[in-house]
């Protein structure tokens, strides 16, 4: 019976279902293409999320890596300074055990001259002893020649007066 109401139903109610259902149906099309439209403004708004995630990662490697070359310039420069410290104490210190050393060797060589002097100093004096003794014993020899020679003139004369 049911089945003879349905076919015996009413135009107006049919035409009205049917229209019902277009109606649903275009509904459920505009919201399939909303829907659609949705999806596609989410995804690329996650790509441009995406997008920003990646330049900001990106730009933190840049950061990362601008800090560690500056890291590895101040410790190269700390090394160069401290090299360079190492260095100046180093050419000091040399500098200082040279003036030591030229200072000793000045010393020594004060030492080695006066102690050359004092040896040519005694030498002199020795000769000039040993200079005035032969001038003293020639001068003996001549007094005793001279002695002598006025020893045999006055014997001669004794003799010659005799």
């Amino acid at each position: 019976m049911q089945q003879d109401e349905e076919q015996h139903a009413q135009p107006g109610e049919l035409a009205g279902a049917l229209s019902d259902q277009r109606v649903s149906r275009k509904r459920a099309q505009e919201d399939v293409k909303l829907l659609a439209n949705r999806i596609a403004l989410l995804k690329q708004e996650e790509q441009k999320a995406w997008k920003k995630i990646e330049e900001t990662k990106k730009k933190a490697n840049d950061i990362i890596n601008v800090r560690q070359r500056n890291a590895d310039t101040n410790n190269y420069k700390m090394n160069l300074a401290k090299q360079r410290e190492q260095d100046e104490h180093e050419q000091m210190m040399k500098n200082q055990q040279y003036r030591l050393s030229q200072k000793e060797a000045i010393r020594i060589q004060q030492m080695t001259n006066a102690e050359k002097n004092y040896r040519e100093a005694e030498r002199l004096k020795h000769e000039s002893r040993q200079h005035a003794a032969m001038i003293d014993q020639q001068k003996q020899i001549e007094k005793n020649k001279n002695d002598n020679m006025k020893n045999m003139v006055h014997q001669h004369k004794m003799e010659a007066m005799e």
